[in-house]
C-alpha cells in the first residue's frame, strides 16, 4: 500500500476488524482516538504507527508496556516493578544477525552505563526465533549487557508481548507507570542521548568513543571489474 496522511479515523467503524496492519506507508501526524479506543490497538498499535521516523507524533498516543512477571536467564525473578524502581527503563529487543543490532547494543550499554545512577534501568525480552539460548548468552558476554533478559520460550508468552517482540531492533523508554514515552517506530533511537540528556541531565561518565584505529584504512577487494572503468564501492560501518 502507499496511504498517504494522516490516520483515518473512519477505520474505527469498520466492524469485526481483527488486525489493522498499517506498516510502511506514508502516515504521519496524531493517531486518532478512535484509533486508540478499539480493542486491536493494544495488539496492533506497533503495525499502525511503523512509518517513517518522526511521522507519528508520539505524544498523540498512549500505550503502556503490559504487565509481566517472568524468570531472566540468569535465573532471577524480573517483574514490570522495575520501571517504578527507576526514573526511566529502556527495553530492548534484540536479534543475533539482524542489521544494526551490534551497533545498537554497545550504544544502548554506553547509555545505560552512563545513566544507571541517575534513575536509567534496562531489560530485554528475547524471541527464540531469533537464536538458541546459548547463542543469546554469547552474545550478551560478547557485549557485556549487564541488565536481564528474559528468553520467551513459551508461545502464549510470546503472544502476550508480540508488540515488543516484532521489530528488531526494538528500542523503547518507559516512565514509571509503564507509559511508552519514547519508541523507535515514531522516534530515531539515535536521538535517545539526547531525549535521556532532557530527562535526566548530564551522563555521570563519558559515553564510549573508540580509540583503537588499528584497522583505520584497511580495505578489503571484493570484486573487480573486468571490462570499462568500473564503479568503485565502498562499504562501511558495523551494520554491515
Amino acid at each position: 500500500n502507499d496511504i498517504k496522511g494522516a490516520i483515518p479515523a473512519s477505520f474505527a467503524n469498520i466492524k469485526g476488524l481483527q488486525n489493522l496492519w498499517l506498516y510502511a506507508n506514508g502516515l504521519s501526524g496524531d493517531v486518532p482516538k478512535e484509533i486508540q479506543e478499539m480493542e486491536l490497538w493494544k495488539t496492533c498499535w506497533t503495525n499502525i504507527i511503523n512509518q517513517d521516523y518522526s511521522a507519528i507524533n508520539q505524544e498523540s498516543f498512549t500505550v503502556y508496556f503490559p504487565d509481566f512477571d517472568l524468570i531472566a536467564m540468569n535465573g532471577e525473578r524480573i517483574t514490570d516493578e522495575i520501571y517504578t524502581r527507576n526514573e526511566y527503563t529502556i527495553y530492548y529487543h534484540f536479534g543475533l544477525y539482524q542489521p544494526y543490532t551490534d551497533y545498537y547494543t554497545p550504544y544502548l550499554v554506553s547509555l545505560y552505563e552512563a545513566y544507571k545512577d541517575k534513575g536509567l534501568g534496562a531489560f530485554s525480552f528475547f524471541n527464540p526465533y531469533l537464536g538458541s539460548e546459548q547463542d543469546v548468552l554469547r552474545y550478551k558476554d560478547r557485549h557485556k549487557i549487564p541488565w536481564n533478559i528474559v528468553y520467551l520460550e513459551d508461545q502464549e508468552t510470546r503472544n502476550k508481548y508480540f508488540n515488543y517482540i516484532e521489530f528488531t531492533p526494538g528500542i523503547m523508554i518507559l516512565d514509571r507507570n509503564g507509559k511508552v514515552i519514547f519508541n523507535y517506530l515514531s522516534n530515531n533511537p539515535e536521538s535517545l542521548d539526547e531525549f535521556l540528556l532532557d530527562k535526566l541531565g548530564p551522563a555521570e561518565t563519558t559515553l564510549y568513543e573508540s580509540t583503537d584505529y588499528s584497522a583505520d584504512g584497511k580495505v578489503t577487494v571484493l570484486q573487480e571489474a573486468t571490462d570499462g572503468k568500473g564503479i568503485d564501492i565502498v562499504i562501511m560501518g558495523d551494520g554491515y
